[in-house]
């Protein structure tokens, strides 16, 4: 399917997604936009939720090219390692399994603990780690939902980071200073497979949002097709 009047010369992309390198790779989603946009504005600090914030988003919108759109693309990821195991990754030149998304899991290990020795919001030694702190905080909170998931813990943990990621996208974006573009999300999780096999990435959430309908409209349905860019 194709996005009638939607091109790439008039979108302005932002994005976020994980700085782990074995989401970065050649063939990745993010190096996959970046081939088809041509350049990029990053919001996104450890399991892809955008830290930038409103004054990153404020910034991002002063660019948007009269009458075009805004899309952000954005989303943690997890791995699978070469026997099945989510969270879990064989990285080159190492001899061991690692985790990824390491914050995710390193958020859910903390919890688990019973660690209470968290710093507090607002306190130096929370500023200094600020995004691992705030992972670790929004973690707490969905625990229960996390540990309730059919297919495991692994599997909950992905999931539920991925509503952090949401939350706090769909809290900074603003279309009343977009000069009047739409702003589209389209959110999920990327996948990281262990070699040969390609990574994926499951979208969750593709919504268009304008001045006139706030609460967004649900694009999921375009996504059953190959290109979603009109000639």
């Amino acid at each position: 399917k194709k996005i009638p009047g939607w091109s790439p010369e008039q979108t302005l992309l932002g994005t976020s997604f994980c700085p782990d390198e074995i989401s970065n790779e050649k063939g990745d989603l993010p190096q996959l936009l970046y081939d088809v946009f041509g350049k990029v504005f990053p919001f996104s600090g450890l399991a892809g939720v955008p830290f930038t914030g409103r004054t990153g988003f404020k910034a991002f919108a002063s660019h948007v090219p009269k009458g075009g759109t805004v899309l952000i693309v954005y989303g943690p990821h997890v791995s699978i390692s070469p026997t099945g195991e989510v969270g879990k990754f064989k990285r080159p030149g190492q001899d061991h399994l690692t985790s990824a998304c390491g914050a995710c899991i390193g958020a859910l290990k903390i919890i688990e603990s019973g660690d209470i020795n968290q710093p507090s919001p607002g306190t130096e030694a929370y500023e200094e780690d600020f995004q691992m702190n705030y992972i670790i905080q929004e973690i707490r909170k969905r625990f229960e939902k996390i540990h309730m998931h059919p297919q495991g813990k692994q599997v909950g943990l992905v999931y539920q980071a991925f509503d952090v990621a949401e939350k706090l996208i769909r809290a900074i974006i603003n279309v009343d200073i977009v000069d009047g573009s739409p702003i589209v999300l389209l959110g999920g999780v990327q996948i990281n497979m262990p070699d040969p096999l390609p990574d994926f990435y499951l979208p969750l959430c593709f919504r268009r949002f304008t001045q006139e309908n706030k609460q967004g409209e649900n694009w999921m349905a375009w996504l059953d097709g190959v290109n979603m860019f009109s000639d």
